[in-house]
């Protein structure tokens, strides 16, 4: 799970923040410093750059996660039914590493929470290049995206929700397939069938959520999403199903949060270099602890989390896998 993903779980256990309350009039927010560990395995993780088969995943590369992460609100209007918001947050659509959103939410009469919000690629990632060159070290490029969402929560009073966004993806400099086009032994495609791996592209995301207060037990929450990414590339475009169930529980000062996630990834094409459509199988969990008022500091908190997330391919040469793990202090103000 990304850090964005666990940016949103955090603010989702404080106890000023409520679906359908946008608080009180002027600034407020949640800012949390997080210090840790994590290894990803995937043949896509820049630590190494040089591999020499095709047919299998990866190897595992570990590194030390130290990030701050957070939003800033300003509520504002009559009946303190309108905010601004800036900072890290929760969602699929987004592209990169880090999720940084600016946007616009309303409060209506029926209870119903509307919010309009643009994610910019302030932050975006890493990748290759040419990520099935072998042999030699593949060249580092720049991926960036940008995303647009509309949210409609506690739709009617009622505890469904959903989301729609479009979102885009860009490759600096995509080279994807052209090694294979000169090989001199091996596996050959040609220039037409390179092409077919090219990333670039802009999709739809769609997203529904159902909650329920189950006494003595916590809030469980269901989840389905829906994503269609379009490339420029054929065997790059897919269509992507997903379902989440997160449970949360307060008891006192101590709040918790556990979520499980399962998707379904089947792309449009065959693949030249593999001879196949590529078809993967997701899966995650994470838990989050939070203690609020830390030591009678008044609205500090500690927080501790543990996320891991599995990508199973029928293509080996994608298969991915992560984890994280952090402890960290946050502030609400």
């Amino acid at each position: 799970m990304k850090l964005n993903s666990i940016a949103i779980a955090l603010l989702s256990l404080s106890p000023t923040l409520a679906l359908a309350e946008l608080g009180d009039a002027g600034f407020s927010g949640e800012i949390t410093v997080l210090v840790g560990s994590g290894a990803e395995k995937s043949n896509f993780q820049t630590d190494e750059a040089k591999i020499t088969d095709l047919n299998s995943s990866g190897k595992s590369s570990s590194e030390v996660l130290a990030a701050p992460l957070g939003t800033v609100n300003y509520t504002f209007g009559q009946n303190n039914d309108q905010q601004v918001f800036f900072g890290t947050t929760q969602s699929d659509v987004a592209v990169g590493d880090f999720a940084l959103e600016l946007g616009y939410r309303t409060e209506f009469s029926d209870g119903t929470v509307a919010s309009f919000a643009f994610m910019p690629s302030l932050m975006g990632g890493e990748t290759f290049e040419d990520p099935y060159l072998t042999g030699s070290a593949r060249k580092e490029t720049d991926i960036s995206g940008s995303a647009f969402l509309v949210q409609l929560e506690e739709i009617n009073g009622t505890p469904f929700s959903a989301e729609l966004g479009y979102f885009s993806s860009e490759v600096d400099k995509e080279a994807s397939g052209s090694a294979l086009i000169s090989a001199s032994s091996g596996k050959t495609i040609t220039a037409a069938e390179a092409k077919t791996l090219e990333r670039d592209g802009n999709g739809f995301y769609g997203a529904g959520s159902y909650y329920n207060d189950i006494e003595g037990i916590g809030r469980l929450t269901t989840s389905i999403n829906y994503s269609s990414f379009s490339a420029d590339g054929d065997a790059m475009s897919y269509d992507q199903y997903g379902l989440e169930l997160e449970l949360q529980k307060r008891i006192d000062r101590h709040a918790f949060a556990v979520s499980v996630e399962y998707g379904m990834t089947d792309y449009s094409k065959s693949n030249p270099i593999f001879d196949k459509k590529q078809s993967d199988d997701q899966y995650g969990a994470m838990i989050i602890y939070k203690y609020q008022d830390i030591m009678d500091w008044k609205d500090w908190s500690f927080v501790g989390l543990a996320a891991y997330e599995n990508s199973s391919s029928n293509i080996s040469f994608y298969d991915q896998s992560e984890y994280r793990a952090a402890v960290g202090l946050s502030y609400e103000f």
